[in-house]
């Protein structure tokens, strides 16, 4: 913005640069509304809270975005799992949100090149009498650069298991 401030006589040039920078969203995911809607939305330095008990029955994608803030995935009980740096254990799955995959593909996978994104407090899994190769998929093992390659995605507090009665191949494959 540029203004002009006629001061006694004398002209002054007033130059003002307004960097315009989008705000971090908190993003509230209740069951029964679309998860892959909220992450291709999803900007970086967002915070994507998944509510607690609920399940989001998919093979969900992180997309590629631009920029390197991170962009948070979090259950919306986080103060009632452990600490960060602590183990979680089944006991902590009502707590948790849980991604569930129908089919024999990964309930998370990420596009080519996605980055700086935090899995915390969630469950993954496939469901009840489904065997999947991998629970979350990173990578296709197609990449022929580095670029393509997902890359800075971590997973803190998170429970990934397979079927109970037919198992499963991988809990994270990384290609």
């Amino acid at each position: 913005m540029t203004r002009f401030i006629n001061h006694s006589s004398r002209s002054v040039l007033y130059c003002a640069l307004l960097a315009s920078s989008a705000s971090a969203l908190d993003r509230y995911v209740a069951a029964g509304q679309s998860l892959q809607q909220t992450l291709d939305d999803a900007r970086p330095g967002d915070t994507v809270t998944l509510q607690a008990g609920a399940t989001f029955t998919g093979s969900f994608v992180l997309p590629a975005k631009q920029g390197t803030g991170w962009i948070t995935i979090q259950s919306s009980l986080m103060n009632a799992l452990p600490a960060a740096g602590q183990r979680v254990n089944p006991s902590h799955a009502p707590l948790m949100a849980k991604l569930m995959t129908t089919n024999s593909l990964p309930a998370l996978s990420a596009d080519a090149g996605a980055h700086h994104y935090r899995i915390i407090g969630l469950e993954l899994a496939p469901a009840p009498g489904v065997y999947t190769n991998q629970v979350v998929s990173l990578g296709s093992g197609a990449e022929t650069t580095l670029a393509q390659l997902p890359y800075s995605i971590e997973f803190d507090r998170v429970y990934i298991h397979g079927d109970r009665r037919v198992g499963g191949k991988r809990g994270i494959s990384l290609n």
